[in-house]
């Protein structure tokens, strides 16, 4: 007697693709709460005071945060569960979401980078930091990184995806691969997350040393206290950033590897669900801010009371 073995294959497929639907819904709502999260971190961060540098990070993290979660994990999102591919799409608005998109949570990746070189500044040359660093080369900062993003992703207004893999015009028939790598590997991961790690090791020296001296006296200065204050802060931000970007390069590099086959429905089911998965940290690391700020900062907590309050 002949076995059918087609009937439990289709049906492990059908119910990884209806895994991965599931996990899509789960990205969507993520992104919501993160939309309402990232606005209030906006709004927070101007009752932090004139005088702090830690309000201009927050804010602009807060503004790329929220162009991510919403154009990324709603809009992009939704369009797909809607069976609407985006990427398969070459009409100048799909080409300018999938610029936006990437454009936005690169800038978020270097709004962490940015936060913590002014807390690198800070603890590891705090005379210099006060004499030299103003609220408006904090925001001059920013607006630099945001801008330069824009301009790393503005390629993707000619390169295009599809079903084939990554197309790009006649006379760019090697760069754009090597543009893609260079970007994903370096700009995406690599340099932020190297960046960050080192000047997080420098800032732990940092915080020390502060304790000590700080230690010798009867009572520690507001202002230091604010710095450290901010500091932990961003640290707790950092290992955020950390996790969930090792954990999207892993999966990412893992959805790359596996060969789909219009023949094979379980593949294709695996590298949906690979893809979707792959989504989940960063839509997480653009979420998650405003709790991680509520429970390591306490300057932040009463900020968001105060703003609660005179609301």
């Amino acid at each position: 007697m002949k076995v059918n073995n087609t009937l439990p294959s289709n049906l492990d497929s059908y119910a990884t693709f209806q895994i991965a639907q599931f996990l899509s819904v789960g990205i969507v709502i993520i992104s919501a709460i993160g939309c309402i999260a990232n606005i209030l971190s906006y709004f927070t961060a101007d009752h932090l005071g004139e005088k702090s540098h830690g309000g201009v990070y927050i804010k602009w993290l807060a503004f790329a945060d929220f162009n991510s979660v919403f154009f990324d994990g709603i809009i992009n999102v939704g369009l797909e569960f809607l069976k609407i591919k985006t990427l398969n799409n070459i009409t100048p608005v799909c080409k300018v979401l999938m610029w936006h998109n990437w454009s936005s949570t690169f800038a978020s990746h270097w709004m962490v980078v940015a936060f913590t070189f002014d807390r690198f500044l800070a603890t590891t040359f705090p005379i210099l930091y006060r004499s030299e660093v103003k609220r408006s080369t904090a925001n001059k900062l920013c607006l630099a990184m945001l801008v330069l993003n824009y301009l790393l992703c503005s390629p993707l207004l000619i390169f295009f995806y599809n079903d084939d893999g990554l197309c790009v015009p006649a006379y760019l028939p090697d760069i754009a691969g090597y543009y893609i790598q260079v970007m994903l590997f370096v700009f995406y991961s690599g340099a932020p997350v190297f960046s960050i790690v080192f000047m997080n090791i420098a800032i732990i020296w940092g915080l020390k040393r502060m304790k000590d001296v700080s230690g010798s006296k009867d009572k520690e200065d507001k202002r230091k206290k604010a710095e450290r204050s901010l500091t932990v802060l961003l640290s707790v931000v950092s290992i955020s950033f950390l996790i969930t970007s090792t954990a999207s390069a892993i999966l990412s590099q893992s959805w790359a590897l596996i060969e789909t086959s219009e023949d094979d429905p379980k593949s294709l089911a695996l590298k949906e669900l690979l893809r979707v998965l792959t989504e989940f940290p960063a839509c997480i690391n653009n979420s998650i801010n405003f709790f991680l700020y509520c429970i390591s900062g306490q300057m932040f907590r009463n900020a968001f009371f105060t703003m609660i309050k005179c609301g």
